[in-house]
Formats: C-alpha cells, structure tokens, sequence
C-alpha cells in the first residue's frame, strides 16, 4: 500500500508508513495520468481465516483513514 498511498498531513509519517509498508492491494485501477482510481482486493478462501480477516480489517481501516474519499476499495470473491 505504501507504494500507491501517501501520508496525509498531521499523521505521524513514520507512524502510518510502518502500518501500511508491507501490505498491498491485488489490482489498482489508475486514469491515464497514472493516478490511482480505486484498488481491488480479491477474498478467496484464505480470507475466511481468523488471522487474514484481522488483516484484512487492519487494510480496510488504513484505506479508510488515508483514500476512502478519493479512492474506492473494493472487495471481490473470485469466481470459481
């Protein structure tokens, strides 16, 4: 995530980027000036874990605080 997320002004730098350095999005869509549009999350099986949905719940929480507003986060059960 911290490829494609930025720290917002008045969040800890170092704080948010330890929180948000080894997490990632399966896809993000970007316009064609490279921006990101919104960020896709495949849930297959291993999400049904106890230890993945509390870092899926941890993910959702860090999308929320920084891009809810400009960036959707969805969330999709692959096919099959």
């Amino acid at each position: 995530m911290s490829r494609v997320l930025g720290v917002k002004k008045g969040f800890r730098f170092h704080e948010w980027n330890n929180r948000i350095n080894r997490m990632s999005y399966d896809f993000v869509i970007c316009d064609k000036a490279a921006t990101v549009i919104a960020a896709i999350e495949l849930d297959d099986k291993s999400h049904e874990r106890e230890d993945r949905r509390e870092s899926d719940a941890k993910k959702r929480q860090s999308h929320n605080r920084c891009w809810a507003s400009t960036c959707p986060l969805a969330r999709q059960v692959p096919a099959g």
